[in-house]
Order: structure tokens, then C-alpha cells, then sequence
């Protein structure tokens, strides 16, 4: 590395974390892609109870994306309500509850998330 110029160091140390630190992701990425109907979704009511029986094992959210309302646990339901209408931002909400049941959660900027959507998951069964 001695030899070689600050740019260059740069860009072969980002590829070391991308091959490295980033290897899940990605790889949750490609099976996203690739696994069959009933095993992923982009729908965010379904992803909310999925995540709350802990269905969820990958859960990839958009960045600076917000989608308010609350989920009825007697009832299985996601209520939705306009920007701040709710105390939850259901998003963040989804994450920490996936977090809390063990599922890998990753932020991504839109344009890189499955189907374009603001939130996608993977789901153990």
C-alpha cells in the first residue's frame, strides 16, 4: 500500500468492506430475488404481522422513509394514519421489533432495495 496513492487506497479498502462487511446484505439481496412466492414480500402490513409472530428473518427498509399508523395486536391489523397522525412511525417500529426477535435488518437508499419498494423482508417459513 506504500506505493500506492490515496484515491487508490480508498477505493481497494471500500471493496474489502463491501467483499467483507457487506457480504450478508448482499447475498440476502440475491435470495430476495431468487426465492419463491410466499417466502418474501414488500407489503408492509404483511411484513408488520409476519415480523410480530417472528416470521421475519431479513427485513430491508428504505432510507428517509416514513409511513405512520399503528398495529392492532388483538386484531392482527395495521391501522395507517397520515405523517405523525399515530405515535408510531411504523417502519422503525417493524425494525426494532424484528431486531428484538433476532431478524437482520439493513437501510438502503431506495434505489437499491428489492422492487424498488420502501420495505421488503424475507421470511423464515
Amino acid at each position: 500500500p506504500g506505493s500506492m496513492k490515496d484515491h487508490e487506497l480508498r477505493d481497494v479498502g471500500w471493496e474489502v468492506i463491501h467483499n467483507y462487511f457487506l457480504k450478508d446484505m448482499y447475498q440476502a439481496l440475491e435470495k430476495f430475488d431468487k426465492e419463491e412466492a410466499g417466502r418474501t414480500s414488500n407489503n408492509l402490513s404483511q411484513i408488520v404481522e409476519s415480523t410480530v409472530r417472528g416470521k421475519t428473518d431479513t427485513l430491508f427498509i428504505a432510507m428517509n422513509e416514513e409511513t405512520w399508523g399503528v398495529y392492532d395486536e388483538s386484531e392482527h391489523q395495521v391501522h395507517y394514519s397520515g405523517q405523525n397522525g399515530s405515535k408510531d412511525e411504523l417502519l422503525n417500529w417493524t425494525a426494532l421489533k424484528a431486531i428484538s426477535q433476532g431478524a437482520k435488518v439493513y437501510v438502503l437508499p431506495k434505489q437499491e432495495m428489492p422492487s424498488a419498494s420502501t420495505v421488503a423482508a424475507l421470511f423464515r417459513f
